[in-house]
């Protein structure tokens, strides 16, 4: 056999390989792993460190409260890169009030520990967003979202029935159909009646939105001014996009006329920069 034949079938055994071992892993992680992960959350021992870690912190006539195992992932995007913040609660709740508990949790180990709660019923909430999804009649995951009275949001909650080891920073196995659909009908009550006793906070967060929109428009108009010194044609385009947003913002209800002034004057004094330059400077 010559030397090309022995380094052709070298590549086709290491390509082989390569296709054993990657095709191995799939079938680990998509069954053998999350069989033997079901298996523990089944037995309900992380769900029972999340319980334990909270159930003495609840006030002496809450100790019935029901408790579920809950997390977030803020997902925040900036350019080609993706930066995840995982957070992990447990929320415990009854009658109207709902108490959120930060957790730590040791990865290997899944020892859980809870930090002070954040206590929230209907006089402290102004916005309650709920999105439910279910298989079957059954509720899978519940979404929420909850805001003060001032619009801002405090913090965001996913309630999953079934919660398996798919991270470092999400460890936990857990099973909690039942807790899931109870939390369900706790939450969803009490997302109408904050609607009911806040009618304008639409308005407020709408406002905010716009309010932060405008801040924006000023940043990018201010920049484009002082950019557009050393490159005047990316400082219009820049105070140009600034504009665009302040027009929006006041569309949408941005309180005061200070974004869209400040975006017109940037707006103006580059373009009639941009004038000079190429009239006056660059001749």
């Amino acid at each position: 056999m010559n030397s090309s034949g022995s380094y052709t079938m070298a590549g086709n055994i290491v390509s082989m390989l390569f296709w054993v071992v990657a095709i191995g892993a799939i079938v680990y992680n998509l069954f053998i792993k999350k069989s033997k992960n079901r298996a523990k959350a089944a037995s309900g021992e992380d769900l029972g460190r999340v319980q334990q870690a909270v159930r003495g912190l609840l006030p002496p006539d809450s100790q019935d409260a029901t408790i579920v195992y809950a997390h977030w992932e803020d997902v925040q995007s900036s350019g080609r890169t993706v930066r995840t913040t995982y957070y992990r609660y447990a929320a415990a709740f009854k009658a109207e009030t709902l108490w959120v508990f930060p957790l730590q949790i040791d990865k290997k180990t899944h020892d859980t520990r809870a930090g002070s709660p954040w206590v929230l019923a209907p006089d402290k909430l102004g916005k309650v967003m709920v999105t439910i999804k279910d298989q079957g009649g059954a509720v899978q995951r519940v979404e929420t979202w909850l805001a003060d009275k001032q619009g801002d949001v405090i913090l965001k909650l996913y309630v999953n029935a079934e919660n398996l080891n798919s991270s470092k920073y999400l460890p936990m196995n857990i099973l909690q159909e039942d807790e899931c659909a109870a939390f369900e009908r706790f939450i969803s009550p009490l997302a109408q009646k904050v609607a009911a006793d806040n009618p304008g906070i639409d308005e407020i967060i709408s406002k905010k939105s716009a309010g932060g929109t405008g801040g924006l428009a000023v940043g990018l108009s201010v920049g484009g001014l002082l950019g557009g010194i050393f490159a005047p044609s990316f400082g219009v385009i820049l105070c140009l996009v600034g504009l665009i947003f302040a027009i929006n913002g006041k569309r949408k209800g941005n309180p005061g006329n200070k974004a869209l002034i400040t975006s017109g004057v940037c707006m103006a004094l580059s373009v009639a920069y941009l004038i000079f330059y190429y009239t006056v400077l660059f001749v």
